[in-house]
């Protein structure tokens, strides 16, 4: 049944208008949610404002480009605010809406809802397709409805496979680790291990990327103040590099000593690939200390002897007779 968002009366699913007071059973957002969400906007608004202000007054290259941030970030909130408030909402998210209404009226409901909102948002919005199947998959899971649930599970599977074939550099890495998640609830470690690794090494082939720009946004702001480029560029670039570095070791390190993958590295002491402890010291001696960073992979571990004895061709070839 489909409950009236004005007088609550409960309506059959294929009526258009309440029974009881003929309000709309599929409205948009309400007036009181836009005029909201501009005021929140135009806060938002007006914080950037303040910021950019005291950026600008700052002899800081770094604060300067983060006041100049701040101004675009108030436009494009304030811009954001009024769309949003005079805009028209799409059928899809109507039925979105409702469906959240009725998570606790009427599951079923709610699940028909979802359903419908996926058939109808366009392909090319394949983010909210994505997530629709989220809260579809967590209601059939609270419901006790396991088999739905899962089946949603591997539909974002699936479309997140699809997502990863025609995303940037960076887009991979988040999609990576959002099909990981989808694996660990399915129960499928060994993927969602491997998915977080690979997203490690996607993360390393976006820094290594010509047109890798770390920071934009901020490099922009910078540029509203006439203080982008140069100097200004170049060690933000560093800077950011170093910690996008320092992160990745993290996440490997962490899937390292909770057994999940392992570390292969060529020890120089003992002149011979070696698995690494988990404080990346040789495995056979700690007291050897650790290999260089471009002497290390990190595979899953029924990879290790392929790695092993690939790494050993490459740092102890055979000699020549």
């Amino acid at each position: 049944m489909v409950y009236c968002v004005k007088c609550k009366t409960p309506n059959p699913p294929t009526e258009a208008v309440c029974k009881q007071c003929g309000a709309d059973l599929l409205p948009g957002t309400s007036l009181g949610e836009r005029l909201g969400m501009l005021g929140v906007m135009l806060a938002l608004a007006v914080v950037g404002g303040v910021l950019a202000v005291a950026g600008f007054r700052s002899e800081s290259l770094v604060c300067l480009g983060l006041g100049g941030l701040a101004a675009l970030s108030g436009v494009a909130l304030l811009v954001f605010g009024i769309a949003y408030a005079v805009g028209k909402t799409p059928v899809h998210e109507r039925h979105l809406l409702r469906a959240r209404r009725h998570l606790d009226l009427d599951p079923q409901q709610a699940i028909d809802d979802f359903t419908r909102a996926l058939e109808l948002t366009p392909q090319a919005l394949d983010t909210v397709r994505r997530s629709i199947l989220k809260e579809r998959g967590a209601l059939y899971q609270k419901l006790g409805r396991t088999a739905e649930a899962q089946a949603d599970l591997q539909l974002l599977i699936d479309q997140t496979t699809q997502a990863l074939d025609k995303a940037s550099p960076a887009d991979k890495v988040k999609l990576l680790k959002e099909r990981a998640d989808l694996y660990k609830k399915l129960g499928k470690e060994c993927e969602g291990t491997r998915d977080r690794l690979d997203a490690t090494y996607a993360a390393e082939a976006a820094m290594s990327n010509k047109n890798y720009k770390p920071g934009t946004a901020v490099q922009a702001g910078a540029q509203v103040f006439g203080v982008g480029g140069g100097t200004f560029n170049e060690a933000y670039a560093i800077e950011s590099r170093k910690q996008e570095a320092k992160h990745i070791l993290g996440e490997r390190l962490a899937l390292l000593k909770a057994g999940r993958i392992k570390a292969i590295g060529f020890c120089r002491k003992c002149k011979a690939v070696v698995e690494l402890d988990g404080e990346l010291r040789c495995g056979t001696w700690p007291k050897h200390g650790k290999p260089k960073e471009k002497e290390m992979l990190f595979v899953m571990p029924e990879q290790s002897e392929e790695t092993r004895q690939m790494m050993e061709q490459k740092y102890n070839p055979p000699r020549r007779r």
